[in-house]
């Protein structure tokens, strides 16, 4: 157990940030391009998913915190500050690796859905806040590819259910 707790220790105090970096890239670039799972912007849930992921990553989100918080904020101001944290990793991890780009492909589809143009789209890319204005516009045609069948999907496994549960109830009461 000692020992576990000195290797913990010597990787944390090892680490550059620049290595902390590249660690929260590759773990998001897992999560979201291998595992596909959504984005997490819930602090805590956030904060646990990147120390899951990887040990050396343990208070990691806490040093983010607090280089972008002062501590003389009220408490409220504080919690907003853990979302924009959030936002913030996410952001450095983009800028790291091109392929952990789930928060930037959303702000994008948001921006695209609002009406924001294309060269206003691309201009925020360049910036490292959204992707870029072809990758979104792939995306949005990825899910429009993919719903029909996703339609289907949830039919064939809710609706067809409630249609045999419908006929059940129906049957029963026939039955009385």
């Amino acid at each position: 157990m000692r020992t576990n707790k000195l290797e913990l220790f010597l990787a944390k105090t090892n680490l550059t940030f620049e290595n902390k970096i590249d660690l929260l890239s590759k773990v998001f670039f897992k999560e979201q391009r291998k595992l596909n799972h959504p984005i997490e912007l819930d602090p805590k849930r956030f904060s646990a998913l990147i120390t899951n992921s990887n040990f050396q990553l343990n208070g990691f989100f806490d040093e983010i915190f607090n280089a972008i918080s002062p501590k003389y904020r009220n408490f409220q101001t504080r919690e907003n500050d853990k979302k924009s944290a959030v936002g913030f990793c996410y952001l450095l991890a983009g800028a790291r690796n091109k392929f952990a780009n789930e928060l930037k492909i959303e702000i994008g589809l948001y921006l695209l859905a609002s009406g924001c143009s294309c060269s206003a789209i691309d201009t925020l890319a360049n910036l490292g806040i959204s992707a870029c204005y072809k990758t979104i516009d792939d995306y949005k045609k990825k899910i429009a590819k993919e719903h029909p069948s996703k339609i289907f999907n949830y039919f064939i496994n809710y609706v067809s259910i409630l249609i045999i549960y419908y006929i059940l109830i129906i049957f029963y009461i026939n039955i009385i």
